[in-house]
């Protein structure tokens, strides 16, 4: 592991189920990502254990 840090979640939209946090300075430094970038999401499962993987989206 390189990096680990909690944030807290909030609602999102009211018309929606989503909630959202922020990415914290240092994980946002790591990626190389700024306000108006895109990431992508990807979600593994490996023996009932979630992995969530975010990779800044290059256009």
């Amino acid at each position: 592991m390189i990096f680990k840090q909690k944030t807290k979640i909030i609602k999102g939209a009211s018309n929606t189920n989503a909630v959202k946090s922020s990415v914290p300075a240092t994980i946002a430094k790591m990626l190389n990502v700024k306000s108006g970038d895109r990431i992508e999401w990807c979600v593994e499962s490996i023996n009932d254990e979630l992995t969530v993987k975010v990779s800044k989206v290059v256009e």
